[in-house]
């Protein structure tokens, strides 16, 4: 299922590839929730 996340939205398909440390994903995912978080909020 988060994998076809990363696939469906352009944000998370070009910020993370298969290649991406773990470290990379985590932060990136991290700063799309807050993103989120601060416009439904």
């Amino acid at each position: 299922m988060n994998v076809g996340h990363r696939y469906t939205d352009p944000e998370r398909r070009e910020r993370i590839a298969v290649f991406t440390p773990k470290e990379g994903v985590l932060k990136s995912l991290r700063e799309i929730f807050e993103r989120q978080q601060a416009f439904s909020n």
